[in-house]
């Protein structure tokens, strides 16, 4: 079996904002929107149509979509 080796590159952005007692925060994750996957595994595994033992193969995570995210917090 061949292993290769795939680099990724996720773009984050974050940004706070504090006033009086009150914290904001906007985050824009995978910015680029990117299709890849987050990780990639190699394992045994069995659908219902498959034999008793098994097959081994590359499962995988993909990476999540593009996103935005805020937040308040309010310190007391």
């Amino acid at each position: 079996m061949e292993t290769t080796c795939v680099c990724v590159l996720l773009v984050f952005y974050s940004s706070e904002f504090e006033f009086r007692r009150f914290d904001t925060k906007l985050e824009l994750l995978n910015v680029f929107d990117s299709k890849d996957h987050d990780i990639d595994y190699f394992y045994e595994s069995r659908l219902l149509s498959e034999a008793a033992e098994g097959v081994e193969d590359q499962h995988y995570h993909p990476v999540e979509p593009r996103m935005v995210r805020v937040s308040v917090s309010y310190h007391f």
